[in-house]
């Protein structure tokens, strides 16, 4: 989540969303290395197209970042290359404690959420700015309702997310995860 952030900072969004748009295909790779699942051929097929798709979708952009000379801009690619990478291993860390462990989805998900927590609260402290944390509060108290609403469907789609994944494939559940900026879009 934050090297994404910090990628958008710095990069288009028609740049980082395409990009992220493989992270089903990894996810589903790193599965079958790592849990044993098996790709049938559909699956191969649709992470080869999610390549194809993303490469044809990024030959503008490179062209478009070597005209403007954005150098330094390019170095934000490996932030969303890294943000993949670590979803990928993490969805599947999810699925293993899930199904080795016969974790209930609803106090798996609300474990995670206390340490995702923990760990941006001790990102704000080693990272804060000059203001401290009265940036912090303005913005919560001006935009808590907001806070509230986000939070609350934060904590739905991973639960919802932690019982598919308790379910089915990974690669499975990660793809239909990935609609949502599609959804997105239509709203």
């Amino acid at each position: 989540f934050v090297l994404i952030i910090k990628a958008m900072r710095h990069l288009e969004v028609s740049i980082i969303s395409p990009m992220r748009m493989i992270g089903p295909g990894v996810t589903a790779l790193v599965a079958a290395a790592f849990l044993g699942e098996s790709l049938q051929f559909g699956e191969w097929l649709g992470i080869l197209l999610l390549l194809i798709g993303v490469y044809i979708l990024e030959i503008k952009t490179n062209a478009s970042l070597n005209q403007k000379g954005a150098h330094d801009d390019f170095k934000y690619l490996y932030f969303v290359f890294g943000a993949i990478l670590i979803y990928a291993v993490t969805s599947n860390l999810d699925r293993f404690v899930l199904s080795r462990y016969d974790f209930e989805p609803l106090a798996y998900s609300a474990i995670e959420n206390i340490l995702i927590c923990v760990n941006l609260l001790i990102l704000l402290l080693v990272f804060r700015n000059k203001k401290g944390f009265s940036d912090i509060k303005h913005g919560v108290l001006s935009s808590w309702g907001w806070f509230v609403l986000a939070s609350l469907f934060t904590v739905g789609y991973r639960l919802a997310q932690a019982n598919a994944v308790s379910m089915t494939n990974i690669g499975l559940a990660v793809a239909i995860k990935e609609t949502a900026p599609f959804f997105t879009i239509l709203l």
